[in-house]
Parts: C-alpha cells; sequence; structure tokens
C-alpha cells in the first residue's frame, strides 16, 4: 500500500474467517479503499459479508461469466445459466442464498 497501487487484489482473506473478524477486514478494506481512491477486487465464495458495500460484481462458471450490479447478476437465470443447472436465489434479511438442485 506504500507505493498508492490503483488496484488491491484480495484472494479469498474472509475465508475461515468467524462473522465478526469477516466485517472487520471489509470494514478495513473499505476504508483502506475510501483513503487510497484505490478500487478493490475481492474474490469470495459468500457474497453475504460485501453486500452492503460492493459496486459491481463478477460471477464466473464453467468458462463464461457474468459483470454487473448485484440485483442483475445474482439472479436465478444468470447463475442457472453460468452453472448450467437449476439455481434458485433466494433473498431475505438483508442476505443472499443460493440454492442448487441436489
Amino acid at each position: 500500500l506504500l507505493g498508492r497501487p490503483r488496484l488491491l487484489l484480495l484472494d479469498e482473506p474472509l475465508a475461515s474467517l468467524d462473522p465478526l473478524r469477516a466485517r472487520e477486514v471489509v470494514a478495513l478494506v473499505q476504508a483502506i479503499r475510501s483513503r487510497l481512491g484505490i478500487a478493490v477486487l475481492f474474490s469470495t465464495h459468500d457474497l453475504n459479508p460485501l453486500l452492503g458495500v460492493m459496486d459491481m460484481v463478477l460471477y464466473v462458471g464453467r468458462g463464461a461469466a457474468r459483470l454487473g450490479p448485484v440485483d442483475e447478476v445474482v439472479t436465478d437465470p444468470v447463475l442457472s445459466a453460468l452453472y448450467g443447472t437449476r439455481v434458485e436465489v433466494i433473498r431475505g434479511g438483508g442476505r443472499i442464498f443460493v440454492v442448487t438442485d441436489g
């Protein structure tokens, strides 16, 4: 960060963290992003800790990808097409749950 990068790339920084520590990491990354004015690319398997801070989401599956706002990308039809199987997106309590057939 001392060299003032334009991009901060984070690969699964929330993996194996408890919910409190995950929120702390997200808050720290957001503070760094705001303070330095840099872009952040954050890879994760769970979008929920990031829902309030993401500008865009890039979903990748089976050699294809979709980029856009969460509400446009994280949908039944988009994820079903990306994964090649029926996917149901359930929203509730400010969270997103992605459920697949068996």
